[in-house]
């Protein structure tokens, strides 16, 4: 289906026609009639799949001199990322942008004494805006975009207080994801009750276009030597390097830079200002390497990236899928390298379950040799059955009664239990040993 095909403003048109937006993604097909037609739905689809103009479309085609529109983002990156799709298209249209930087204070201004068409925010601003009644019109529309993430970061009571201020009857409430899970459903119920459900895929862990590859080196020691040694054999357009922890990331951009690459760094830890001049620098091609956290591996959409490279995995699953998922987008092909750590062959064992082949990559002589590794699994501590019903009381108690940060709370529980049971499994094994060599010395003191 072409875009020329809907019905949109003559404006939008010549907007998408500039832009060369001709046809629509599998999603974007599915989705816009509802949302053209003013209904609320919640969009399930994998990344850089178009859910983005799902949403942008429909507002802008459904101005209204009376009402303004809201949608809102978990984070700064996204915030601008989204703000810019909507001036992609927007000609004369006021759309605001508040994230609390530098401009801040003058687009409140604005916001106060013109009403805006379309307000792009994070959910303390959302609040805030409400509150402080920098915001006077009704709301038409409210999107929730990464609301997966939104929720997970703790913003659940911020998003509670926001509807209370802003339903009604005739608002259009559109949630966008890449994720479900059953306890977001049960969040989202209480705002979304009858709400159509569009889904493009039954699962998350399948994206054709990216190939996983694990790399390693025969010594298995030096994650940095193999690193190095990938970079040297591979020669991407532009790579985002993922580090688990900042002061990982700031080790890698100086190997980098001390290896004369040209690379930027992006954590928490570099200011919202610096962090702007860099993605503008990014999305103009200035570097090629870019090491980040996972600051970077939700939402945001650099066309340019066709590598992705990961020093470490993260812990939950669904965040390596959102990390190479900012590359193979578009129906472009890309690629996913993961250096190899000892620590990790349990994490790779996993995903191997949820579907992900694997290609094995050993480097040797400056070359990338496909060879099987041999995973050095550990076996799973088994718990007694008092043990498995006080985790399973847990994960229901928890699944019934869903609060802000519910997972981060279940997952501490959970660890904690699982760490005194492998305390008192590792005591249980020393004092056996120990028993053994007793017995044993006992043994030889007799035939003497």
């Amino acid at each position: 289906m072409l875009f020329k095909q809907l019905y949109l403003s003559s404006q939008l048109q010549l907007s998408l026609a500039h832009n060369n937006f001709e046809k629509l993604t599998n999603i974007q097909e599915k989705v816009l009639p509802t949302t053209l037609a003013k209904k609320s739905v919640i969009i399930t689809s994998n990344t850089g799949t178009g859910k983005t103009l799902c949403y942008v479309l429909p507002i802008l085609n459904n101005l209204n001199d009376q009402t303004t529109n809201l949608v809102v983002v978990p984070t700064k990156e996204l915030a601008r990322q989204v703000y810019s799709s909507f001036l992609l298209l927007a000609s004369k249209n006021n759309i605001q942008l508040v994230i609390g930087d530098n401009n801040n204070q003058a687009r409140l201004q604005t916001i106060k004494h013109q009403k805006p068409d379309v307000i792009v925010t994070t959910p303390l601003w959302a609040l805030r805006l409400f509150q402080e009644k920098y915001i006077t019109h009704q709301v038409q529309t409210v999107v929730f975009d990464e609301v997966d993430m939104t929720l997970d970061l703790g913003f659940f009571n911020h998003i509670n207080q926001l509807m209370s201020i802003i339903d009604h009857t005739q608002l259009q409430k559109i949630a966008c994801s890449a994720t479900t899970h059953d306890s977001l459903a049960n969040q989202l119920k209480k705002y979304f009750a009858n709400t159509k459900v569009i889904s493009e895929t039954n699962t998350i862990w399948s994206n054709q276009l990216v190939s996983h590859n694990l790399v390693y080196t025969s010594d298995f020691v030096n994650p940095n030597k193999t690193l190095l040694g990938l970079l040297k054999i591979i020669k991407p357009f532009c790579c985002l390097i993922f580090a688990n922890t900042i002061k990982d990331s700031q080790m890698l951009y100086e190997l980098l830079i001390q290896n004369q690459y040209n690379a930027c760094l992006i954590n928490k830890d570099i200011s919202s200002r610096e962090r702007k001049r860099l993605f503008n620098e990014i999305n103009k091609s200035k570097y090629q390497y870019v090491v980040c956290t996972d600051l970077l591996s939700r939402g945001v959409d650099i066309v340019a990236i066709d590598t992705v490279i990961n020093y470490g995995l993260p812990n939950d699953d669904i965040w390596y899928m959102h990390r190479i998922g900012r590359t193979g987008r578009n129906n472009k092909p890309g690629t996913s390298y993961t250096i190899y750590m000892q620590n990790i062959d349990n994490i790779i064992n996993r995903l191997s379950h949820k579907k992900i082949n694997w290609n094995y990559f050993l480097i040797s002589n400056g070359q990338l040799i496909n060879k099987p590794l041999k995973l050095r699994l550990r076996k799973p501590l088994r718990f007694d059955k008092q043990t498995n019903d006080q985790i399973r009381r847990i994960i229901f108690t928890n699944s019934k009664r869903v609060k802000p940060c519910y997972k981060k709370k279940i997952k501490e529980q959970l660890r904690n239990i699982k760490q005194q049971k492998k305390h008192e499994y590792i005591d249980k094994k020393y004092k056996q040993i120990q028993l053994q060599k007793n017995i044993e010395r006992t043994k030889k003191l007799k035939h003497r």
